[in-house]
């Protein structure tokens, strides 16, 4: 279960995690991207799709379909006991990230930070199955936290790795603070908004986050010159879809001084969230793992 031997294998467990991903998401919830359940079929394709390729091991995948079983439970007791493996697995992963990593270069920074804030990502995914809130966020904030984790906590630092080496420069390296460092931040001010704190520590973390991945998204571009066929058309797609996904953050994080009609919460997760997902995430680490000899095979991975 530790590697997929050989590219052929590595294809065929790649579409059939795919399929698995789409077929959950079709049976159980995907009814209208505006409904809640549509956040749980985004989140997993993070263990289901995402990280398997990423890692290149299949545990991911089986506590992935574990994670599917507790999505069918009402939360409580057998919903969380479903969820914790995949807690236990990204920890472990973290653990094997520090050994592995250097904090001394920004790539290793960023993959460091990748690493670890997965597990807070998996730890609200528990607590959403659980049907335990702390902070008393409600549970439509509670499940988005988790979902914020995943995507810009997990995929944007580890795909701003992948790319940084390609565009060197004060400007990306500023871009790759922007981005370990304004994920929690982010988390910090919605957690200070909700406690009645100044909505305007909430506003500036998003506006420093964006900042950030809009300077991911131009390493995206660059690297996608550097491509062919393929992985160059999935680097722009990426590009594009982080871009106006990050758009939108900075529309909605600004929405009390300006206004944007209609632009609830619900319109969020289905315009923000999809074009994080599926049209920035899914296409950056398809790009960035499309070549078999890709550089982070082994980086983080449980195991070995």
């Amino acid at each position: 279960m530790e590697d997929y031997g050989g590219m052929l294998n590595f294809r065929y467990w790649s579409g059939l995690t795919v399929l698995v991903w789409i077929v959950s998401c079709f049976l159980f919830w995907m009814k209208s991207p505006h409904q809640l359940p549509y956040v749980y079929g985004l989140v997993l394709a993070v263990p289901l799709v995402l990280v398997p390729r990423i890692t290149r091991t299949g545990w991911p995948f089986v506590w992935g379909c574990l994670l599917v079983v507790a999505a069918l439970f009402n939360a409580g007791f057998m919903a969380a006991i479903f969820a914790l493996p995949w807690l236990i697995w990204v920890c472990q992963g973290t653990v094997n990230a520090w050994r592995q990593e250097s904090w001394h270069t920004w790539p290793g920074r960023l993959r460091l930070a990748a690493w670890s804030y997965l597990p807070v990502g998996a730890l609200w995914w528990l607590a959403d199955r659980w049907g335990w809130f702390p902070f008393g966020f409600d549970p439509t904030i509670g499940l988005l936290t988790a979902a914020h984790f995943h995507y810009a906590g997990f995929a944007l630092p580890w795909l701003t790795a992948v790319v940084l080496p390609q565009a060197p420069g004060v400007v990306t390296r500023w871009g790759a603070g922007l981005v370990i460092g304004g994920i929690g931040m982010v988390a910090i001010g919605i957690l200070g908004t909700q406690w009645g704190f100044p909505y305007w520590i909430e506003m500036i973390a998003v506006t420093l986050l964006v900042a950030g991945a809009w300077v991911s998204a131009w390493g995206f571009a660059r690297r996608s010159f550097q491509e062919k066929d393929t992985p160059a058309i999935l680097w722009r797609i990426a590009a594009l879809s982080l871009l106006a996904g990050m758009g939108l953050a900075l529309l909605y994080g600004w929405r009390v001084l300006f206004p944007v009609p209609g632009l609830t919460i619900p319109w969020m997760y289905a315009l923000h969230g999809t074009l994080n997902a599926l049209g920035f995430a899914a296409p950056g680490v398809w790009a960035a793992t499309w070549n078999p000899g890709y550089g982070n095979t082994k980086r983080a991975s449980t195991g070995k």
